[in-house]
């Protein structure tokens, strides 16, 4: 049986990969019962971390902690954690009930494995097909088949690596819904790899930003998004234009210190119909994206990203303002060698 009070408690984890801190000094916690997403570009250490916590990696320092215990010696087969992969590393030739209980103990009775087989397909709706080749099925039921099968060996965590990259923009919708579902439905404790700021947002109870191996920011999606710590993190969750100086200034309608720059969300940079207020702006390129319309501008010599809506016009004079804006400190002129994930 799974214990159901398993959290993670990740403290002061490094791993290197040759002069390079893949993973640098993290410390995190995950709630028991709760979804972690680790988010952050291409070399930010997150799919790192991942592997440290699943034990296909081994730390230079720190230790990890699941349910109380120290895993960090802990081989994979030897932790309560069980990881759907990116690739859902299936083998094609098999069934899909045969690759739901390859990694179930050898050493079971045979009523209990399939006992576990047939309730974790059950739990992803996918019970009638328990016989038919993993070759033949849908990316999207292939990835169903990978998550029953973490799901067999009942573990205390289960990990994601990107398991929805695979997957076209619509399939990925319905699939994270599930997911989620499914994750508070059991109550199990999620630590969840992406890349992508909407499937992080929409996941989550906690998104933990990593960039260049040192974790940046945690906390809740909404206090995330609505006040972010750092222009990185302002810009990277959720693509906020982030101005400084005299720009952010007029902008912001306030003095700003050296060290802050302003974050305006393109949802809150508008056009001013008032002509005698706001700043003025070029309009350099009009994109329609059905529900709404990206233009992208340039004030002060600066390009700036607006999104508006679907027929509105521009006007000949074009000035903005921002409806509301959040004052970030300003780290962007950092620029650390990226590391591997």
């Amino acid at each position: 049986m799974r214990d159901t009070a398993a959290g993670i408690e990740i403290d002061a984890v490094t791993k290197l990969y040759g002069s390079v801190r893949a993973v640098d000094g993290v410390s995190l916690s995950v709630p028991p019962g709760s979804l972690v997403s680790l988010l952050g570009p291409s070399g930010s250490g997150k799919t790192t971390l991942l592997r440290l916590v699943g034990g296909f990696e081994t730390p230079e320092a720190g230790s990890i902690h699941i349910a109380g215990r120290d895993v960090t010696p802990l081989a994979p087969q030897k932790r309560p954690t069980a990881t759907v992969f990116q690739s859902y590393a299936l083998f094609p030739s098999m069934s899909v009930g045969e690759n739901v209980a390859y990694g179930l103990d050898a050493k079971l009775p045979k009523a209990e494995r399939q006992r576990r087989v047939q309730e974790s397909l059950a739990r992803v709706d996918m019970a009638v097909l328990g016989e038919r080749p993993v070759a033949a099925l849908s990316g999207g039921q292939q990835q169903r088949v990978a998550l029953a099968r973490a799901l067999a060996v009942e573990p205390d965590v289960l990990l994601f690596d990107e398991p929805l990259s695979n997957l076209d923009a619509e399939l990925r919708v319905q699939t994270r819904a599930e997911i989620r579902a499914l994750q508070q439905r059991l109550g199990i404790t999620a630590l969840y790899v992406t890349h992508d700021q909407e499937e992080a947002l929409a996941l989550s109870d906690q998104i933990a930003v990593l960039r260049t191996g040192q974790l940046v920011a945690t906390g809740t999606p909404e206090a995330l998004y609505a006040q972010p710590p750092t222009a990185y993190v302002a810009s990277f969750l959720g693509g906020a234009n982030v101005v400084r100086g005299p720009l952010a200034e007029r902008l912001g309608g306030r003095p700003l210190a050296d060290e802050q720059a302003l974050a305006v969300r393109p949802e809150d940079l508008a056009p001013e119909t008032d002509s005698a207020s706001g700043v003025p702006a070029t309009l350099l390129a009009r994109q329609y994206l059905g529900r709404e319309a990206e233009w992208v501008v340039e004030a002060d010599g600066v390009r700036l990203v607006l999104r508006v809506a679907p027929d509105l016009a521009p006007p000949e004079a074009l000035r903005l303002a921002a409806r509301r804006s959040t004052v970030v400190l300003d780290d962007l002129s950092q620029n650390p060698t990226p590391s591997p994930e």
